[in-house]
């Protein structure tokens, strides 16, 4: 081990090392996929309880490995709580449209809705932490989350509020602030976690982030604007331009049929006699045999609207992934100093912790990732999943002696299922939100 120097005392390094082999995970992956169909994506939750205790399995500190005692059931429980309140919600909403005046009630309480649904996500990630933390165990202790999953949410609540007056300008802060609300709550044992970090050095990064996605959104408004001005006036112009023309136009047939009405009987039956010959002498002139193969035009037009459908999927699905990758690489620098922000402010008693990610190696984990999925069709994910842990385990820092660290095992309360919408979130919510 060697030593963290500076102008504080000297720290222990502690890396973490993990183990895993990518077959492994492909069994495990393959597995879930092969039963995913006759059980209808049910088993995907008990895959990824597998899939986790696998991975704790091979993560190790020191000389421990990490554990994870989570389950299937529980996960696949707490889904489908978090799944029946949200159906809850969408339903009795819907109710309302068949009631009096329901469609303007529904109009005025449409925002009310996204700030429910809002409010549960927050819910929800709050729960998913207390989850994790309490079904991973190291050196036979426990992780716990406090507080109030609700609280949380009100909190959050708040901070998007802010976030929306100010125009985004105070994300940063929020982002922090969030943070901290789970890591002052969160414990490991005895001991409980404390965050002193705080917002400042993130405004670069974000206002870079901030002005990247904002000054293309401006400009496409104004050109928009202008150009549906230009189209009013042009549409203005044509449709005076064809008023003119329909007007000279119908001078002209009343002019034409009263030079008709003018004719003489006889000259009229002498034109009339003129065109029955004609249609007489086209009508009796033999047809030639027609030798040339017929084309089913609707054959044609399928097969042309195929094609046009086919390229025009590809055509979008590359502009979506331009877009996905522009995106990623322009928020990129603000994901990284808010990870590396996290956990710098972050200790645990004597330990402290630290996270040398860097730009560089963030983008190639997440573009490595994506070729391998897009070459391999999902067939690379087990080596996706291998390649995330490696990377975590390669720039996370723990300082401290982990040798003398002791804790003590804290009991942790079972929530009854008849406890109400809290223990119903914060029973195994089965979301995949993480920090």
């Amino acid at each position: 081990m060697s030593q963290l120097t500076g102008k504080k005392p000297a720290l222990q390094v502690n890396k973490l090392i993990y183990s895993g082999r990518a077959r492994d995970l492909f069994k495990l992956w393959l597995v879930n996929l092969l039963l995913a169909i006759p059980t209808l994506g049910i088993y995907r939750f008990w895959a990824k309880a597998k899939i986790r205790r696998y991975q704790s399995a091979h993560l190790k500190l020191g000389n421990d490995f990490f554990e994870h005692t989570g389950t299937g059931k529980e996960l696949f429980v707490g889904f489908a709580k978090v799944m029946g309140l949200f159906f809850l919600i969408y339903m009795s909403y819907n109710f309302l449209a068949f009631l009096p005046f329901g469609k303007a009630i529904v109009l005025v309480t449409a925002p009310l809705l996204y700030i429910a649904v809002f409010y549960l996500m927050s819910v929800a990630r709050y729960a998913s932490v207390r989850y994790m933390a309490s079904r991973t165990t190291w050196q036979g202790v426990r992780g716990r989350l406090g507080g109030s999953a609700f609280s949380y949410a009100n909190f959050a609540l708040i901070r998007t509020l802010i976030n929306i007056v100010t125009l985004g300008l105070k994300k940063p802060k929020s982002d922090v602030l969030k943070h901290k609300f789970i890591m002052d709550n969160l414990q490991f044992g005895a001991q409980k976690f404390s965050f002193h970090g705080t917002s400042k050095g993130l405004m670069k990064p974000f206002l870079l982030q901030y002005l990247l996605i904002s000054l293309p959104i401006i400009a496409g408004i104004l050109m928009g604007t202008a150009f549906n001005s230009n189209e009013i006036s042009s549409s203005t112009k044509t449709r005076n331009d064809q008023n003119i023309q329909s007007y000279e136009g119908s001078s002209y047939d009343q002019h034409s049929l009263l030079h008709l009405a003018s004719f003489d009987g006889a000259t009229r039956t002498k034109y009339d006699s003129h065109v029955i010959d004609v249609q007489y002498n086209e009508d009796s002139t033999p047809q030639s045999a027609d030798k040339t193969v017929k084309v089913d035009p609707s054959a044609v037009i399928l097969a042309a609207l195929g094609a046009f459908l086919g390229a025009g999927m590809l055509i979008v699905f590359l502009i979506l992934l331009a877009f996905s990758a522009v995106f990623f690489i322009i928020t990129a620098p603000y994901k990284v100093a808010l990870t590396r922000k996290k956990f710098a402010g972050l200790s645990l008693g004597d330990l402290r912790f630290k996270n040398k990610l860097t730009f560089a190696s963030y983008i190639g984990l997440v573009l490595g990732n994506l070729v391998i999925a897009l070459f391999t069709l999902t067939l690379g994910t087990a080596l996706v999943w291998k390649r995330n842990m490696q990377f975590m385990a390669r720039y996370v820092i723990i300082g401290g002696d982990i040798d003398s660290f002791s804790t003590k095992q804290v009991e942790l309360q079972k929530a009854s299922v008849g406890e109400g919408l809290g223990d119903a979130l914060d029973l195994d919510a089965g979301f995949d939100i993480g920090l």
